[in-house]
């Protein structure tokens, strides 16, 4: 199997096509990328990133033609490149796009399309309910706002926008758009009603996304047959597989999927719990690296810090439960707002099973909400008549927790539905019943956790992010090294980010909120002062300041994070604030919500952000931004640092597009803004050889970027030059003695004579001076990588050319980071021979 090298994330859109990701395939083949890590590229409804696909039949035609795309896997190619392509087989936009949708609509279960699509045909009737009016349907019959029409000679319906199918042998007699509606196999309801009462398994809580069965392997070819062509084409080298937590049977679809694809990559979109693995069965290379984020970000965590910045939190608050409840307690408002519907469908499987002996409904309720709130995972993959030990551990896990949240009636449903769940052998509807709840509780974790939780827990905010647990605490040098040892030995270790699309803050933001840590003592003092100024910009809504404090220090932190050199200056910053504070705000929904807007607080918490960067914020502005220079130094040295740590280490190193310089960008959309590939294009070309007095010049200069990008070109160059040892060496957790050990983590891989050994500074908030990277340790003298046995002597810095010499076994770190804080060297005669 060819593995790739290093990916590189694109966006594609309406903006970013076929021809502009041919243009960038220099550029990227030149920084040592060896694949293209492409967005979906199936037609998809407009302005959604790909991912509301609407005929997975074709190519989007908004990203080019067919010919542009093969001029472009064509360029790739002849640079022995390739493609590792996103495909989304758990939803399909449910919109007048989707031709097949369409057809459910207009012939109901007579279509040819009914089987596809995940739909409990037996709610209404034979229809399917489409939550998308704004009041009820006689209020909205009754304003004239539904009217029937033609669309290409066809017979349709039309409402604020839409256009909604209609049954030719409906029309004959009718006398009204309300006549005609009734007779259809669909019923428009108030959007309010969707948590509730729709009849179709959506992705999340997204009424125009509609899931699909891939249990049926009729869609399954349906909808994989362009991305398999593809693939056995030469043109697409590789797989990403988006929420493969929502499918019915992620096993018997990877399953299908591996044996249409052949030998090519395939890694899941799938997020990890602390301590948990992927199913050893997965026939998959390994995920898209949430859990590799985390791991590589809490390096640069200070623990001791982090306690602190705790209980200024609680105080600030008033709030001391920890990040489990109140996971636990999102989880249970989203299936009350988001996913009653879905919860009701379980709670009636269980209760047709439980027979007469069944407690009402609404205990069954009652404990099923617990149950799921309680799950520390995302879902179990229960699939057949028995539960694997795994799942039974994990499921009796959370029985138990549940169990002690209960009482009564709810106490006594949860055990008659563990009883279910736990049988030693189940039944074909107990089975049932448990594939279901499963696909409802990743949806419910997503949700609840990764879409408010974490808006809601300002303790340190880069930490709050996908794939990781703010409640634990960081496991730093001894946790990285366990996760890296696990990938080495894997058969598939996945791919190693440290930024995706998904991430609610890109990595060098979140490693200066990380330098927070270190100073909490300062922090703490910068909130006092800072709440102060504040306070003349801040109004009050119904008793309360908006933002409060607690919202008030997550928002700072994340300004520290993106905060430019100058923010009145920087194009587009206050706008791009006053978005992301709004949404953090909708997305806690403490205060406002998605779907129960306060236009009161809503418009105060816009006026703050305004009031921040007017002139009647300018002493909170300039003292945010003295903070900003006690911490943005050090943050781009752990950020060198990461870039290594990541190159190194098993798995493929990706790559988000523009993270090859410094990337401060927050949440969804603005991490999706566009990137100036050629802009970097010229940079790169425009980067001296690497060399001591090369390294230093760019280090001078580090606000530009250029001594980011000079790192990742070289470091990938270093993996390219030796792809078997980064793919199959050993890895090995370097011992690191002397004063000053505490703040370096180091590793090398060794495969046969081949040998790398790398190290980054880290927790080097504290003792960085505000005029670059000097750490003011008294020196590193004191302290030394102990390698092992049989390993090299001479080395070579690949990023500095320096030449290092072993001495006792060690190799002093006073030579290492004599120049960067960072080094990744090999064997002298192996950087002769190159």
């Amino acid at each position: 199997m060819r593995l790739p090298v290093a990916t590189y994330r694109l966006q594609f859109d309406e903006g970013f096509g076929f021809e502009d990701a041919r243009r960038a395939v220099p550029y990227l083949d030149e920084l040592g990328v060896s694949d293209v890590y492409a967005s979906p590229l199936l037609a998809a409804r407009p302005g959604t990133s790909g991912y509301h696909v609407v005929d997975p039949t074709t190519l989007d035609p908004s990203l080019g033609t067919r010919e542009d795309f093969d001029r472009f896997t064509e360029e790739l190619g002849a640079r022995g490149m390739g493609l590792l392509l996103d495909i989304v087989p758990n939803h399909m936009a449910a919109s007048s796009e989707n031709a097949w949708w369409m057809d459910v609509l207009r012939r109901g279960r007579e279509s040819a399309y009914a089987r596809f699509f995940d739909v409990e045909w037996e709610m209404y009737d034979g229809k399917v309910l489409i939550p998308v009016l704004d009041g009820s349907i006689d209020e909205v019959l009754a304003r004239g706002e539904i009217s029937a029409g033609l669309d290409s000679d066809e017979p349709v319906l039309r409402y604020a926008g839409r256009v909604f199918p209609v049954d030719p042998s409906t029309v004959a007699g009718a006398e009204s758009p309300g006549e005609v509606l009734s007779r259809q196999h669909y019923v428009l309801a108030h959007w309010r009603d969707a948590a509730e009462a729709v009849n179709y398994r959506r992705f999340f809580d997204i009424s125009d996304l509609v899931g699909l069965r891939q249990e049926d392997p009729e869609v399954f070819e349906a909808t994989h047959g362009l991305a398999l062509e593809l693939v056995r084409e030469g043109r697409v080298t590789g797989l990403r597989v988006d929420h493969v937590d929502g499918l019915r049977d992620p096993l018997e679809f990877l399953r299908r999927l591996r044996e249409a694809a052949g030998d090519v990559p395939i890694y899941v979109e799938k997020i990890l719990a602390p301590g948990e693995a992927i199913p050893g069965d997965w026939p998959i290379e390994g995920t898209t690296g949430y859990e590799f984020a985390a791991a590589t970000n809490d390096l640069f965590v200070d623990p001791d810090g982090l306690g602190s910045l705790r209980e200024v939190t609680q105080d600030r608050t008033r709030r001391a439960e920890p990040f489990g409840e109140l996971a636990a307690e999102k989880k249970r408002l989203v299936m009350e707002q988001l996913f009653s519907g879905q919860v009701r469908a379980v709670v009636l499987r269980v209760r047709q099973i439980l027979g007469r002996s069944s407690p009402s409904e609404g205990a069954v309720a009652g404990a099923l909400v617990e149950l799921t709130a309680r799950l520390r995972v995302y879902r179990t993959y229960v699939r057949g008549r028995t539960v694997s030990p795994t799942d039974r551990r994990v499921l009796g896990g959370a029985f138990r927790a549940a169990r002690r949240s209960l009482r009564g009636d709810r106490r006594a449903a949860l055990d008659a539905i563990r009883g279910v769940f736990l049988a030693p052998r189940l039944t074909p509807r107990a089975l049932d019943a448990v594939m279901t709840w499963q696909q409802l509780t990743g949806a419910v974790a997503a949700k609840g956790v990764e879409d408010t939780a974490l808006y809601d827990y300002p303790v340190l905010t880069a930490r709050d992010d996908v794939g990781a647990d703010p409640g634990e605490s960081p496991g730093g040098i001894a946790e990285f090294h366990r996760l890296n040892r696990a990938r080495a030995a894997s058969s598939g270790p996945g791919l190693s980010a440290t930024t995706t699309h998904d991430s609610k803050r890109s990595e060098d933001l979140r490693l200066r909120i990380d330098a927070v840590s270190e100073l909490a003592g300062a922090w703490v003092g910068a909130l006092s002062r800072w709440d102060r100024l504040a306070a003349p910009l801040t109004e009050t809504v119904e008793g309360e300041p908006v933002p409060d404090a607690g919202a008030r220090g997550g928002l700072w932190q994340d300004l520290l994070g993106a905060w430019p050199l100058d923010p009145r200056a920087e194009p587009g910053f206050v706008d791009r604030i006053e978005r992301f504070a709004l949404k953090a705000a909708r997305e806690a929904k403490e205060r406002t919500g998605w779907l129960d807007a306060d236009p009161a607080f809503e418009e105060a918490l816009t006026r703050f952000v305004r009031r921040m960067f007017a002139e009647e914020g300018e002493r909170l502005r300039d003292d945010i931004g003295r903070f900003v220079r006690r911490i943005e130094s050090a943050a781009a040295a752990s950020s060198l640092g990461q870039v290594v740590l990541k190159v190194a280490s098993p798995g493929v190193p990706d790559l988000y597009r523009g993270s090859e310089r410094w990337l401060t960008r927050l949440v969804d959309p603005d991490n999706r803004e566009p990137v100036d590939l050629d802009g970097l294009a010229r940079e790169l070309r425009s980067l001296p050889e690497p060399g001591e007095q090369a390294e230093a010049k760019l280090l001078r200069e580090w606000r530009d970027g250029r001594v980011k990008l000079q790192v990742t070109r070289v470091a990938l160059g270093v993996r390219r030059a030796h792809p078997a040892l980064f793919e199959r060496g050993r890895y090995v957790p370097l011992q690191v003695r002397g004063d000053a050990a505490h703040h370096v983590v180091a590793f090398a891989r060794r495969l046969g004579g081949e040998w790398a050994v790398v190290a980054a500074s880290r927790l080097t908030a504290r003792r960085h001076r505000t005029n670059g990277f000097a750490l003011g340790l008294r020196s590193w003298r004191d302290t030394a990588l102990v390698l092992p046995a049989r390993a090299p002597r001479a080395w070579t810095d690949a990023l500095t050319g320096a030449v290092l010499t072993a001495t006792d076994g060690s190799l002093r770190l006073s030579d290492f980071f004599r120049t960067l804080p960072v080094a990744f060297a090999v064997p002298a005669e192996t950087a002769q021979a190159s």
